[in-house]
């Protein structure tokens, strides 16, 4: 059982809360989908690392690899981990 304190728990900096937001207003992410909101088309988890293929004209187009900017913005860095998260460190 973990003694840490809810203050204790690792900090997502205010920059990634802002690169979610701006995320969001692209994307909508729903299960294992991520949908574009200006033409409507989705990509599902598993074709990561495929570029949506946007309807023509979609205002969003330039807009690409929507699961691996949600990755990069939810792993955090390797020292905002928290004691005993992957590391072999029991905590108690």
């Amino acid at each position: 059982m973990s003694t840490e304190q809810a203050g204790d728990a690792p900090k997502i900096p205010r920059e990634n809360n802002d690169k979610l937001i701006e995320l969001a207003r692209y994307w909508k992410l729903d299960g294992d989908w991520m949908t574009c909101k200006g033409c409507k088309r989705s990509l599902i988890a598993s074709r990561d690392g495929e570029e949506l293929n946007h309807a023509d004209g979609c205002k969003f187009a330039a807009q690409q690899h929507p699961w691996a900017r949600l990755r990069a913005l939810v792993a955090p860095p390797p020292n905002n981990s928290p004691v005993g998260a992957d590391s072999g460190i029991e905590v108690k």
